[in-house]
């Protein structure tokens, strides 16, 4: 369903991920009570309809006549909305937590040289039931359950290299995670697939899960042994491209048959390794 014109894009069967600005590719997902996450995704979605509104057509260059940016949406709209409930007298706090991925305005030009010196346009930010929120560098991270593993985990991935890429110890941290960002989305997904297997499960789970792979090429009926609809129905993701990509919208959502086959492909490489 869609509201407010094109403020909030979602599936009828997305539950965490929602688009509030494909032009400038502003998009978060949402772990938590899903009926406090329906009320703040739709408060979002108003503020960026009433931005425009206000403003201007929307673009990704961040002059005049631009969309919000993602450090507003964070920081004047769910930021102050889940602090204003936890620290009310007598208030519910909103039990949700927030990861929000957007273009930084301008490719980061104008921010500083210390941000010029990125290549990556894109910021990420998480925001916690108290209000509290943060920007995050270093490629990646993630909330939610088990959330300090999987970014550890994602953080080494990167750090140190993955798959057979080979990585100098003697490169500085930026430049690492420069050398071993994924050039491909769908090099990025499995990245950040394995880390949320490998935090998620044990040895012995990751070895009974390799059992149930699928099978297709030598037994079709037989590949076909674990659930794959309910395996569609635990993972969605989103491609939130940079602004070089000259596209009406930043995001696309990932057929969840990719998704799933990205899931198994890693168990298959863990279970080898193991």
């Amino acid at each position: 369903r869609s509201c407010n014109q094109h403020a909030v894009v979602e599936t009828e069967e997305s539950r965490i991920l929602h688009v509030l600005h494909p032009p400038s590719g502003i998009c978060c997902a949402v772990t938590g009570f899903a009926s406090d996450a329906r009320h703040l995704v739709n408060v979002a979605a108003r503020y960026v309809s009433d931005y425009e509104h206000l403003y201007g057509s929307s673009s990704s260059g961040g002059g005049i006549g631009s969309g919000p940016t993602v450090h507003k949406v964070v920081r004047d709209v769910l930021a102050k909305k889940l602090a204003g409930a936890a620290f009310a007298a007598g208030g519910r706090p909103y039990g949700l937590q927030f990861l929000v991925v957007g273009n930084r305005p301008g490719g980061g030009e104008s921010l500083g040289s210390a941000r010029r010196r990125t290549s990556s346009s894109l910021q990420m930010y998480t925001v916690d039931p108290s209000g509290g929120w943060r920007h995050w560098g270093g490629g990646g991270t993630a909330v939610g359950r088990n959330a300090a593993q999987v970014r550890k985990r994602l953080h080494s991935m990167l750090m140190n290299g993955h798959q057979d890429q080979e990585m100098d110890e003697s490169m500085d941290e930026n430049k690492k995670v420069a050398a071993s960002r994924p050039k491909e989305w769908s090099s990025a997904l499995d990245i950040v697939m394995r880390s949320l297997i490998e935090s998620t499960h044990d040895k012995d789970d990751l070895l009974s899960m390799a059992k149930m792979m699928p099978d297709d090429e030598t037994n079709p009926e037989e590949g076909r042994r674990y659930d794959y609809h309910n395996m569609r129905s635990q993972y969605d993701a989103i491609i939130v491209f940079g602004q070089n990509k000259r596209r009406n919208s930043l995001c696309a959502a990932i057929d969840r048959e990719t998704v799933a086959d990205s899931y198994w492909k890693c168990i298959g490489h863990i279970a080898k390794e193991k």
